[in-house]
C-alpha cells in the first residue's frame, strides 16, 4: 500500500473515532461496555480531541515526501498507537469494558501502530 493511502486510511479512522469521542461520548462510552459519568465523558472529549486532530495531521501531510516532519509525525503515531495496545487490554482484564466492544479500537491501533512502524523505517532523511 502506498504510504499516502495509509496516512488517508489513518485519518480516517482517526475522524470517526475521534468525532464520535467528542461529539457523542457518552455513547462512546456506552459502546465499550462501561458507564458514563461527568467525569469520563470530560475525559472522552479530551482524548477525542487529540484522536480528531492526529487524524487532520496525518491527512495534511499524505502527499509528502520524505522529511524530518513527516518522521515526527510517524514517530507519535507509532508511540500513540502501540502503547494504547497494552492500555486497552488491561481496561478489558480489569473489566473497564469488554473486550468484544473494544476490539474495532483494538485493530485500530494495531493497523496504525504497525503501519507507522513500517513507514516510519523507509523514510531517509539527511542526517543533517
Amino acid at each position: 500500500m502506498k504510504r499516502s493511502i495509509f496516512l488517508i486510511i489513518t485519518a480516517v479512522i482517526s475522524a470517526l473515532f475521534g468525532g464520535m469521542m467528542f461529539f457523542l461520548p457518552d455513547t462512546m462510552i456506552e459502546g465499550y461496555g462501561s458507564a458514563p459519568d461527568l467525569f469520563s465523558s470530560f475525559m472522552m472529549r479530551e482524548i477525542g480531541v487529540l484522536i480528531l486532530c492526529s487524524g487532520v495531521l496525518n491527512f495534511l501531510v499524505r502527499n509528502n515526501g520524505d522529511s524530518k516532519s513527516l518522521k515526527a509525525i510517524l514517530i507519535f503515531n507509532a508511540t500513540y498507537h502501540v502503547a494504547m495496545i497494552p492500555i486497552v487490554l488491561l481496561g478489558v482484564s480489569q473489566d473497564v469494558f469488554m473486550f468484544d466492544k473494544s476490539l474495532g479500537g483494538l485493530v485500530a491501533h494495531i493497523f496504525i501502530g504497525i503501519g507507522s512502524l513500517i513507514y516510519l523505517m523507509k523514510i531517509k532523511t539527511s542526517a543533517s
